[in-house]
């Protein structure tokens, strides 16, 4: 079947200006997943794609302007980065992540590092990691989630005190 069809399939489209609910899988935080391959892909990402043509840029990120996770109408996602989805989250009152504040437990050197260990270079619609978060994770003895957050920010505060 084909494979933009079957998105499609899973959306519940009530008009235009309306959220688009993803009906299918979701994770744990309530964003769409689209199995594409041999992994996961987030079901808003893969909606701007198609309505634009083009991948999103290794540098940023899909957000949304109705703070509906589930949302995947392309008039409600927009490409930008980490700071901006912090900046949009304090705009509208919603509760900033608690990493953001609180005491950080790993140096400038190893969030770089830990951000090399994401991603292989590939043109693909979808992201292949080189190395899965939780074995990343055990190496820095941190917990996951920890990790899933430094892969998705473009800042991060390091024990030194600076942004990496």
């Amino acid at each position: 079947m084909n494979r933009i069809k079957l998105f499609w399939d899973k959306v519940d489209k009530v008009n235009s200006r309306d959220c688009w609910e993803w009906k299918a899988s979701r994770n744990r935080d309530g964003y769409g997943q689209f199995w594409i391959g041999h992994m996961f892909i987030a079901a808003h990402r893969y909606s701007w794609e198609l309505s634009r043509g083009c991948l999103v840029p290794e540098d940023k990120m899909i957000l949304h302007l109705c703070d509906n996770p589930g949302c995947v109408n392309p008039d409600h996602l927009y490409c930008g980065t980490q700071s901006d989805n912090m900046r949009d989250r304090h705009e509208r009152g919603l509760k900033i992540p608690p990493h953001i504040t609180a005491n950080p437990k790993l140096y400038e050197g190893e969030i770089w590092l830990i951000r090399k260990l994401r991603k292989v270079k590939s043109k693909r619609i979808y992201t292949r990691y080189k190395f899965p978060e939780r074995l990343v994770a055990k190496v820095f003895k941190v917990d996951q989630s920890l990790i899933h957050l430094i892969w998705n920010s473009d800042k991060w505060l390091s024990k030194e005190g600076t942004y990496g």
